[in-house]
């Protein structure tokens, strides 16, 4: 931001969430990596993500970062699996807001809640970075998990991985667990809609890992 680039982030808060369920003694469950949402584990999704947005804007705003917080005004989705109760699949977008703020020198903070009718529904949030990657159309594609990449069978950081030459042996493997499965094929399918030239790393503090798309 400060030295002309125009970020923008799309947010978690899954650590927040699990916490705050557990506390409420409710067990979070998956399928595929995707959180299952039912009506009490809603309430506390959008709450922590609601938390997070905030914190995060309060953050860059103390950095003198003009952070814009979106919460439910970005994506309009539909139920995405009943299995899955309230989780949203995209269909649209709106590029148009964050063009905007992006052009008044912004940096949108987005949260991935989107709206079905009147109905809030959870977002996978690298589901959501890809919507937007495909819209938006940007340079590089940064995700930032708690372990910094993906490891292989010894529990050695994987450096660099074609996706031409390594996804379908790493998507086979057994070893690699649904939530990087999952982030895996939304890194293919946010490559397989940018230019040539475009790259994703998913990196922690130093750690990192880049993914080309050739």
């Amino acid at each position: 931001y400060e030295i002309g680039l125009k970020p923008i982030i799309v947010h978690g808060a899954g650590p927040q969430i699990n916490e705050a369920l557990k506390k409420s003694k409710i067990k979070p469950s998956f399928i595929n990596g995707q959180r299952i949402t039912d009506a009490n584990t809603l309430k506390i999704v959008i709450s922590e993500l609601h938390k997070a947005n905030e914190n995060l804007c309060n953050e860059l705003h103390k950095s003198d970062v003009k952070a814009y917080s979106c919460l439910t005004d970005i994506f309009k989705c539909h139920i995405k699996d009943k299995n899955l109760g309230l989780v949203g699949e995209i269909y649209e977008t709106n590029d148009n807001k964050i063009k905007s703020l992006i052009r008044d020198n912004y940096v949108p903070v987005i949260s991935p809640l989107g709206l079905c009718k009147n109905q809030t529904l959870n977002i996978n949030a690298d589901s959501a970075a890809n919507a937007i990657s495909k819209k938006i159309q940007p340079d590089k594609v940064i995700f930032l998990t708690s372990v910094g990449g993906i490891f292989n069978q010894n529990n050695e950081l994987i450096s660099n991985i074609s996706l031409k030459d390594d996804f379908d042996d790493l998507m086979k493997s057994k070893w690699l667990h649904s939530g990087m499965r999952l982030k895996l094929e939304q890194v293919k399918n946010i490559l397989n809609e940018l230019p040539t030239a475009s790259s994703v790393s998913i990196t922690l503090d130093k750690s990192h890992i880049f993914i080309f798309p050739r």
